[in-house]
C-alpha cells in the first residue's frame, strides 16, 4: 500500500495530492493545454497550475461543466490542441478561440460523421496522434467487450479518413514507429509499415478499411 503521510509542511518540487469532487466518478485523463495541467472526468474539466512560490499551492479553474460532455477516455495532443471522445457521441477538441483572449473551449471535429459515431460505445476510448494523423479506439457498440475498432482522422486536411477493424487498448510511438496494444489479446503490433497497416512479428495482418472521405 501507498503511504502519502508526511510530517513537514511540502515545498515545491514534491508533489502533491488534490482531492477533486467534481471530477465524478473519476479522472479520466491529464493533458497539459499551453501552461497548465488540465484534469478532465466525463462531466467536468478544469485548468491547475501552481503558484510555484514557498507554498507552492494549487489554482484551479472550471473549464467546462455539462453532462457527459468532458472526456471519455485518453486524450490526444493535436498541435497546440488537444483531442477527445465524450459519452454523448461526440469527438471534440479543446482549444483557444482564435485571436481572441478568452477561456479555451471544445468544439467537435466529428459533426460530418455524426451519425456514425452516435453508434458507438465511446466508454473507454484511448486517443492518440501521430505523423498528422489522430486515431482514436472505441467499442462499435455496447455489445463490445472492449475497444474494437479505430477511428482515424488526417489533421492535415481535417477530414475523417476511415474506420479499421482493429481492437487497440492503447498506442505508443518507438523509434519513430507507431504501435497499439491489443485490447483482445497481450500482443503488441507495429502500425502504418510500408504494406499493411499492420504486423505482428514477420506475419502480415490484413485489416478492413471504409473510406469517409468527401
Amino acid at each position: 500500500a501507498s503511504d502519502f503521510t508526511y510530517s513537514a509542511t511540502r515545498v515545491a518540487g514534491e508533489g502533491d495530492v488534490i482531492d477533486i469532487p467534481d471530477a465524478a466518478p473519476k479522472v479520466t485523463d491529464l493533458s497539459i493545454f499551453e501552461d497548465k495541467i488540465i484534469v478532465g472526468s466525463e462531466s467536468y474539466i478544469e485548468s491547475l497550475v501552481f503558484t510555484q512560490d514557498a507554498n507552492d499551492l494549487p489554482n484551479r479553474t472550471p473549464l467546462l461543466r455539462s453532462s457527459l460532455a468532458g472526456p471519455a477516455g485518453r486524450a490526444s495532443r493535436v498541435g497546440d490542441d488537444f483531442l477527445f471522445a465524450n459519452k454523448n457521441g461526440d469527438i471534440t477538441t479543446f482549444s483557444r478561440v482564435v485571436n481572441k483572449d478568452v477561456r479555451a473551449s471544445t468544439t467537435n471535429v466529428a459533426w460530418d460523421i455524426d451519425r456514425a459515431t452516435r453508434n458507438l460505445d465511446l466508454t473507454g476510448s484511448n486517443s492518440f496522434t501521430s505523423k498528422n494523423y489522430s486515431f482514436v479506439a472505441v467499442k462499435e457498440s455496447e455489445d463490445s467487450a472492449t475497444n474494437d475498432i479505430i477511428l482515424v482522422r488526417d489533421n492535415t486536411r481535417g477530414k475523417w479518413v476511415g474506420k479499421w477493424n482493429l481492437p487497440a487498448q492503447c498506442f505508443t510511438e518507438y523509434n519513430n514507429n507507431l504501435y497499439f496494444g491489443s485490447s483482445a489479446s497481450r500482443e503488441v503490433y507495429k502500425m502504418m509499415t510500408a504494406t499493411t497497416v499492420q504486423t505482428k512479428g514477420t506475419d502480415l495482418i490484413g485489416y478492413t478499411f471504409k473510406a469517409a472521405t468527401q
